[in-house]
C-alpha cells in the first residue's frame, strides 16, 4: 500500500470519526457561552456548525448523518443528470490551490454584484421579488459547483492512491465526506462553507455552466437573416 492509499484511508476515517464521535462526547459550545464572562451585548446567534449548545449529542449525530447522506444523494443525482457538464466543471476545479483562487474571486465578485442588485431591487415595489430569485440562482450555481469540487477532490486523491477513477460515486462520496467534515469544525466551519460555496459558484461561472465554451456576446452579433 503506497503512501497515498494510507493517506486516503486515514483522512476518510478521521473525517468520519469527527462527524460521528465528536457530537457524542461533547455538547456543542455556543459563542454565547464563550462570551459569557464579558459584559458584551448578546446577539441572537444563528444555528450553524458548532453553535447550538442546546442540541444533544445524539441529535447532532443524527443531523450530521442526515446532512451527509443528503449531500451525497443530491450530488449523485447531479452526476447522473449532467455527466458531461460535471466533467467540464471538475476539470475547472482541478489544478491545485492556486488555480482555485480564480473561481473563488469570481464567486465572490458575483455574490457582491447579486447582493447589490438585490439591495437596489428592494427600493422598488415592482422588482421587490427579484432578490429572492437572485438568491435562488446563486444557491443553485454554488451548490452544483460544490458538487464539482467534492468530485474533483475525491477523484484527484483516489487516482493518486492508484485506485480506479472509473467509479465516480466513490470519488464523490470521499470528497463529500471530507468537505462536510471541514464545515463542521467549530466556528471555522462557517468559513469553510463560505469558501466552498463561493468557489463552487465561481467554478460554475468560469466553465460556462459546464459547457466549456467561453463567455461571449458573439451569438448576439450574428445576422439572423444570414
Amino acid at each position: 500500500m503506497n503512501r497515498w492509499r494510507i493517506f486516503v484511508v486515514l483522512t476518510a476515517l478521521l473525517a468520519l470519526a469527527w462527524i460521528l464521535v465528536m457530537p457524542l462526547v461533547a455538547r456543542r459550545a455556543s459563542l454565547e457561552t464563550l462570551l459569557a464572562p464579558f459584559p458584551l451585548p448578546r446577539p441572537p446567534f444563528p444555528h450553524g456548525p458548532w453553535s447550538g449548545a442546546e442540541r444533544s449529542g445524539v441529535g447532532s449525530l443524527v443531523g450530521n448523518l442526515a446532512t451527509l447522506v443528503r449531500d451525497f444523494l443530491a450530488g449523485s443525482l447531479v452526476l447522473f443528470l449532467l455527466p458531461e457538464r460535471m466533467r467540464a466543471m471538475t476539470l475547472g476545479a482541478r489544478g491545485g490551490f492556486r488555480r482555485l483562487l480564480r473561481p473563488f474571486f469570481v464567486g465572490l465578485l458575483i455574490a457582491v454584484v447579486l447582493g447589490a442588485i438585490a439591495l437596489l431591487s428592494m427600493l422598488s415595489f415592482h422588482t421587490f421579488p427579484l432578490p429572492f430569485l437572485l438568491a435562488a440562482v446563486f444557491f443553485l450555481q454554488a451548490w452544483i459547483g460544490s458538487v464539482a469540487l467534492a468530485f474533483a477532490l475525491g477523484e484527484a486523491w483516489l487516482s493518486r492512491a492508484g485506485w480506479s477513477n472509473r467509479r465516480p460515486l466513490y470519488a464523490l462520496a470521499y470528497g463529500t465526506l471530507l468537505l462536510f467534515a471541514a464545515t463542521t469544525i467549530p466556528y471555522a466551519g462557517w468559513v469553510f462553507l463560505g469558501v466552498i460555496w463561493l468557489t463552487g459558484a465561481g467554478v460554475t461561472l468560469t466553465t460556462h455552466f459546464g459547457s466549456g465554451s467561453a463567455w461571449s456576446l458573439a451569438p448576439l452579433m450574428e445576422d439572423p437573416a444570414a
